[in-house]
């Protein structure tokens, strides 16, 4: 008998991700173990602040931890750019192969606070992704990945010219990305990325961002959001 596809997911949150995420790690490993997944992710956004925490929890429930980053991304650098709580030119999606890859996400990480305006967000620039690719895998970051972002802008030409900077980056090592919530940017930004990705001979990965562990607790996240947004 065949066995069913087994999901991983590759996009969940913590509490780290600050105004977030509201899945506990212990929570996230126990439920992750009850459904059969053998690996999680965690990409928390700008930040490895849980990395250890959640791969000592991982391990003792048997399940392998990989280590991520939710990257925000600045494309263009433009002069005397305040971002405030403005939203960045979108995210990259980056996953530690091995120790070297992990090296790095601990460099872009720092620097996405360390190298930016006190009065900025934490963001990195991507004209220096390519000092810190070794050993990561890039995804292209879902409904807010910059990918996406362009293609719902209209600026097809721009977003194609920013897969072809991402694959001439990371090469076997890049995942278009595909979600699928129902809503209508993803519709839109869809039929654009299968069609790169068979053009381009990229692989597609199917991913989900877990941020609460179960219905009940949407209104509480909801109010979390509110915080955020102010």
């Amino acid at each position: 008998m065949a066995r069913s596809p087994v999901f991983v997911h590759l996009r969940s949150r913590s509490p780290y991700s600050l105004l977030e995420g509201a899945l506990k790690i212990e929570e996230t490993a126990q439920l992750s173990r009850r459904m059969g997944m053998p690996a999680l992710a965690l990409t928390d956004t700008n930040n490895m602040c849980g990395a250890l925490e959640f791969s000592e929890i991982l391990t003792k429930e048997g399940i392998q931890p990989i280590i991520g980053l939710t990257l925000s991304i600045e494309t263009e650098k433009t002069k005397n750019t305040v971002h405030n709580n403005k939203v960045l030119d979108g995210t990259l999606v980056l996953l530690a192969k091995n120790e070297i890859g992990y090296c790095n996400l601990m460099k872009l990480s720092s620097s996405a606070f360390l190298d930016v305006e006190p009065y900025d967000l934490p963001h990195f620039r991507s004209s220096q992704l390519s000092a810190f690719s070794d050993g990561l895998i890039a995804l292209t970051g879902g409904p807010e990945g910059v990918l996406n972002k362009l293609i719902c802008q209209g600026q097809l030409d721009k977003a194609e010219e920013w897969l072809d900077y991402l694959l001439d980056i990371y090469s076997d090592n890049l995942y278009i990305e595909l979600q699928r919530h129902g809503l209508h940017d993803e519709v839109i930004a869809e039929k654009h990325l299968i069609n790169w990705a068979y053009a381009k001979g990229i692989r597609l990965v199917a991913t989900n961002e877990p941020y609460f562990m179960n219905p009940d607790i949407f209104e509480s996240h909801d109010a979390l959001l509110a915080m955020q947004e102010g």
